[in-house]
């Protein structure tokens, strides 16, 4: 390891509960998902190998640990910043059921013309004038 990679880990290593489970999974030989809140904790070269649970502020976010990411905190791999999506101001006035159900309308129009499904829609012959 480097020396910029030392003194990390000696800034204040993995919280000890969580540096515990892993050293029990360890001696066991067993790998299972660790929920984990401790986000500011060093990865060690323990950590390699197994899965956490990081929480994101919103949910736990999957981090698989491999031998790059000693050194690093856990809170780098797991992203917090939510982006918000900008709606349009019509959005949610129509549910997606309802848009199927007029897609379906139009096709069945389409098919009641004896228009093939494979026209595109603006090729389609107009429909008969209403008396």
């Amino acid at each position: 390891m480097t020396n910029r990679t030392v003194r990390k880990l000696t800034r204040g290593a993995a919280e000890e509960s969580l540096l515990a489970r892993i050293r029990a999974l360890n001696e066991r030989g067993q790998k299972r998902v660790i929920k984990t809140r401790a986000r500011s904790a060093a990865i060690t070269p323990e950590f390699v190998g197994h899965m956490l649970a990081v929480h994101n502020g919103r949910e736990f976010a999957p981090v698989y640990v491999i031998a790059p990411m000693v050194g690093h905190r856990l809170g780098e791999f797991a992203p917090v910043g939510f982006r918000t999506i900008q709606r349009s101001p019509l959005a949610g006035t129509i549910s997606r059921r309802q848009v199927r159900e007029a897609v379906k309308a139009v096709m069945r129009q389409r098919v009641d013309l004896g228009v093939p499904a494979s026209w595109p829609a603006w090729e389609a012959p107009a429909p008969p004038p209403i008396l």
